[in-house]
């Protein structure tokens, strides 16, 4: 019986000071929030380099027990972390360039991505020789972060590549096409 007498005065003191004790814990948790969303764009960074990383990259799933403990096994390891950040699988692969894009845009506005457009001297796209060597300079990049991504478009004599990559390393691009264009012209 003492138990429900002590329930019934708990009820009745909360019942009586609700509305101080709601007037005061709405503005903690909306500072709590504000704190949490506001802290550093680290935090944001993080969220979208996971995101891009879950729909950007596919990673084939280990076949065999020493499988898991390889580079490969850790990274599709942790793409499922990332699917599992971003709740969701795409159902098709305009879904997964649309998220993609998105978490690309968002990095390009936190100023953790770059987004340059290079004048290259050649024609690319077109599979030959300068193709090879470009890919080829490109691939031998010392590129930390792997998420970048290129397009090419064609003109009569010359091509423009546009590179979105992580700003600390868009000096490496700039001097790369700057190579090219010194050893493309020896091309054709």
């Amino acid at each position: 019986m003492v138990s429900l007498n002590n329930f019934r005065l708990f009820a009745h003191i909360m019942h009586k000071h609700r509305l101080k004790l709601e007037l005061i814990a709405a503005p903690v948790a909306i500072a709590i929030s504000v704190i949490l969303f506001s802290q550093s764009a680290s935090l944001r960074i993080a969220y979208h380099l996971s995101g891009l990383r879950s729909a950007q990259m596919s990673f084939a799933r280990p076949t065999s027990l020493k499988g898991c403990f390889s580079v490969q096994g850790f990274e599709w390891l942790r793409s499922k972390g990332d699917w599992l950040t971003h709740g969701r699988r795409w159902h098709s692969d305009d879904e997964r360039s649309k998220a993609a894009n998105e978490h690309r845009e968002a990095l390009l506005q936190l100023g953790y991505f770059e987004r340059r457009e290079f004048a290259v001297n050649c024609v690319l796209g077109d599979f030959r020789e300068a193709d090879r060597l470009f890919m080829t300079m490109r691939s031998r990049l010392p590129l930390r972060c792997r998420l970048w991504q290129m397009k090419v478009v064609p003109f009569k004599d010359a091509s423009h590549v546009t590179v979105c990559a992580c700003a600390s390393e868009m000096i490496l691009w700039e001097q790369m096409v700057h190579d090219f264009n010194n050893r493309s012209g020896t091309l054709e």
